[in-house]
């Protein structure tokens, strides 16, 4: 029987939304707020709107599974909440007074030359906003921005990384350097050859990307035999002291912490790619005046970093 809108409780469609997410009306009750009591009342009336289960137990191992019907709705129902959110952020946002937390996915990188640097200036001015940061992973940050879980990714995307459904808004490009402990035979070179380079043991970074792992090494086809691998570029940076062994790095990186780690930075005669890091955000923040507000901030801040 064909309902219409105005015969309908909208908040139910959060509820909908969370409960086809977690497949578990406890979960969904804390996730809103919200009794189990008022999750299940919810859950009745959705059943009887549609005419469905919408959520069963399954006999193998009693948890809950979506019916078929309920896995169609997914989509639409999560894109719904979506656009009926962007609505309400269409107001004028006001930084001085927000309660809004931003939540960013980011890299050592980002973290060391953006992120610390945004929080100090936003909290000058926007004194009750307040921040979530965790890792970048370059595997689910698609599902990540779209679910809502992050506001904003910052990293080196690369080309065929990047999805027509997100926005990349670059930020700086770096160049690739040589690192090595400066006792190092290496470190009492200006240049390094990639004969020398391929002499020693290497310690790589090794980066998650879509279900296989990347190097800097790997990107750029240099054949090494890796000897120690590190998860990201600062604990990479720890494990040279004393050691006989090279890596790849940014510059920029490389020299803020360079004499707190004893390494010495060497320019590498064979030819590398730069680094472009970006802030990405999915398209339906295009009116989120508050996270377009964050990336004009990174972008000041870059500005400042290559004096343009």
């Amino acid at each position: 029987m064909k309902k219409k809108l105005s015969s309908i409780n909208l908040n139910l469609l959060n509820v909908l939304n969370e409960l086809l997410i977690e497949k578990n009306t406890t979960t969904a009750a804390k996730k809103l707020n919200l009794s189990q009591p008022s999750i299940s009342y919810s859950l009745k009336q959705l059943r009887e709107i549609f005419e469905d289960d919408l959520l069963l137990k399954s006999s193998l191992n009693n948890k809950m599974m979506l019916t078929p019907l309920a896995k169609s709705l997914l989509k639409p129902v999560t894109k719904a909440v979506q656009n009926l959110e962007n609505i309400f952020r269409l107001k004028d946002f006001d930084h001085r007074n927000s309660r809004r937390q931003i939540k960013i996915a980011s890299t050592d990188y980002g973290v060391a030359f953006f992120v610390i640097e945004l929080i100090k200036r936003v909290k000058k001015v926007a004194p009750y906003m307040s921040f979530y940061t965790s890792d970048l992973n370059f595997s689910n940050t698609k599902e990540q921005l779209e679910n809502e879980d992050i506001d904003i990714g910052i990293g080196a995307f690369h080309s065929e990384e990047k999805v027509s459904s997100l926005k990349y808004e670059f930020l700086i490009t770096d160049k690739i350097v040589c690192m090595a402990d400066e006792e190092h035979v290496v470190s009492k070179k200006k240049t390094v050859s990639l004969e020398d380079y391929l002499t020693y043991p290497h310690v790589c970074v090794r980066y998650p990307k879509s279900g296989w792992i990347l190097t800097t090494e790997e990107l750029v086809k240099i054949p090494v035999k890796e000897n120690i691998s590190a998860h990201n570029s600062i604990a990479l940076l720890g494990l040279l002291k004393d050691s006989n062994c090279l890596t790849l790095g940014s510059k920029r990186l490389a020299e803020k912490y360079s004499s707190f780690y004893n390494y010495s930075v060497v320019e590498p005669e064979f030819a590398m790619p730069e680094i472009t890091i970006s802030a990405c955000r999915h398209v339906n923040r295009d009116n989120d005046k508050a996270v377009l507000w964050i990336i004009s901030i990174l972008k000041e801040i870059a500005a400042e970093l290559t004096g343009k």
